[in-house]
């Protein structure tokens, strides 16, 4: 069997491993043949291989979760923080409207009076 094939062979095998059940230790078995006959090592070497690669690829996986799980907590926090500053900035800006428009109309009432003098 060619490199190429065996490739293929393995690539056509590994789902049936991944999915489990009771075609997985079939499926083991047929890797790790194809492996051996590839590397030309026995069967038990080729199984201790690819039982290292299994948890090197069990361990890549969990280091990739922790790692998602502390990049989604910090960024959490980030987004957590500047929702509060937004929120702080529109209090402000509320505040200061409402000073802008309690002026305004002060001084509107002062000007009618000035342009627009009562009769008395």
């Amino acid at each position: 069997m060619s490199p190429q094939d065996a490739q293929k062979a393995i690539a056509a095998t590994l789902p049936a491993y991944l999915a489990g059940g009771s075609g997985a230790t079939a499926a083991r078995e047929r890797i790790v043949a194809i492996m051996a006959a590839q590397m030309r090592v026995s069967h038990d070497a080729a199984a201790k291989r690819f039982d290292e690669v299994q948890a090197r690829a069990a361990s890549a996986k969990t280091q990739a979760v922790d790692t998602a799980r502390t990049v989604a907590a910090s960024s959490a926090g980030a987004v957590s923080t500047a929702s509060f500053m937004v929120f702080g900035v529109l209090l402000l800006d509320a505040i200061a409207a409402a000073a802008g428009g309690a002026l305004a109309v002060r001084r509107r009432a002062r000007m009618d009076e000035i342009l627009i003098p009562r009769a008395t």
